[in-house]
């Protein structure tokens, strides 16, 4: 019986990759290739630490196919060169696969070549947001160390209605993903 599990493993594991070998697929993935040396960049998720990095900036000493691999650790991903005569996109998959970083290939995302390109909208929302807390606290100081006393009271309103003011930005805009996936469709 487990002799039946590993065979029917091996074949799902030999057939897993199958859709690199198609000529199309490949082009999408391919950042170049002059028909000798590719460049290929893959997303791959499990990378967490210097070991992984490590590990995965070595693999010519895996595969003698690949001439150069570099990791980039903040988005997880590793750009390799290989010589297209001595291995392949599909051997490569495999062996990530086979060390235990399985490259995150979505065929759905292909047509988008900035699959991997920040969303700067983002970056707006968290600036907003940021700005606003920071804000927030700069005037809350007093309250926070208990020095009520030595503010006036109509600056005390000032900086209550300031702060009020400025989460309204943090709510109305930087918000607004997160709020749009809690409000039932």
């Amino acid at each position: 019986m487990p002799h039946q599990v590993a065979q029917t493993r091996k074949k799902q594991h030999s057939t897993r990759y199958d859709f690199l070998e198609d000529e199309k697929v490949k082009q999408k993935l391919i950042s170049f290739t002059d028909g000798n040396i590719t460049n290929i960049t893959l997303f791959i998720p499990q990378i967490h630490c210097s070991s992984c990095i490590w590990l995965l900036e070595h693999l010519y000493k895996l595969d003698t196919g690949v001439k150069r691999s570099t990791v980039n650790f903040l988005k997880r991903e590793v750009s390799l060169v290989f010589k297209e005569d001595e291995t392949s996109l599909r051997k490569i998959a495999e062996l990530l696969d086979r060390i235990g970083y399985v490259p995150h290939i979505s065929l759905e995302n292909l047509d988008k070549k900035n699959q991997n390109s920040s969303n700067k909208t983002v970056y707006y929302k968290l600036g907003v947001a940021f700005f606003c807390f920071g804000n927030i606290m700069l005037l809350s100081f007093p309250e926070y160390f208990g020095l009520e006393e030595l503010v006036d009271s109509e600056f005390r309103k000032l900086f209550g209605y300031l702060n009020i003011l400025l989460s309204l930005p943090v709510l109305l805009y930087a918000d607004t993903d997160f709020l749009s996936r809690q409000w039932p469709d």
